[in-house]
């Protein structure tokens, strides 16, 4: 999600009170070392050095990582991304203290797939990708691997029905907690 919008919906949720129902934690900022471990390498020195100063040097990698049109270079990328790489894991992991489950809804430009890795081997956390794209990064998102049959222009009201519907059968009457991450694509 760009800074601007992450503005706007602090904004609203000031506005409409809705702070006074919350508990707000500060989201913890992953280093390297923590994002190497679902990104490659060289994925994460692209992100830790590209700037808006410095696209032209970057030109081969722009195209390989598919950055720029969908998910702009902006400054101050590479900690908006250690924000969100940490805070989502943050988030899971907290859910995860209160309640035997997690699904975890990744509604993006692309795959999930960074936190789909970081839960894979635990059946406490359940990832589901909504995106467009699944053929830029290699092995991930792709129409093949196990997903929803459904061609989806629609509204979020039509995806909630989705989801809901395939979890229903996926988990039975079992209770989870959600939490849905939206547009966090830089």
């Amino acid at each position: 999600m760009k800074p601007h919008r992450i503005h706007m919906i602090h904004n609203l949720i000031l506005n409409y009170g809705l702070y006074r129902k919350m508990e707000v934690y500060r989201p913890y900022k992953a280093i390297a070392d923590e994002m190497t471990r679902f990104h490659c390498d060289e994925y994460v020195k692209f992100i830790q050095n590209i700037r808006p100063d410095n696209i032209v040097d970057f030109n081969k990698q722009i195209q390989r990582f598919n950055v720029g049109e969908d998910c702009p270079i902006f400054e101050g990328l590479y900690e908006f991304c250690q924000i969100s790489v940490g805070g989502s894991l943050v988030a899971i992991l907290e859910l995860l203290r209160y309640h035997q489950r997690v699904l975890y809804i990744d509604i993006n430009i692309h795959h999930g797939d960074g936190v789909e890795e970081a839960f894979y081997i635990t059946d406490r956390v359940m990832t589901i990708s909504f995106h467009k794209f699944g053929e830029y990064f290699p092995d991930t998102g792709d129409l093949r691997f196990t997903n929803m049959a459904t061609q989806i222009k629609a509204n979020l009201d039509e995806y909630d029905r989705l989801i809901d519907e395939r979890v229903r059968l996926i988990h039975g009457k079992k209770s989870f907690r959600t939490y849905r991450s939206k547009g966090r694509d830089r």
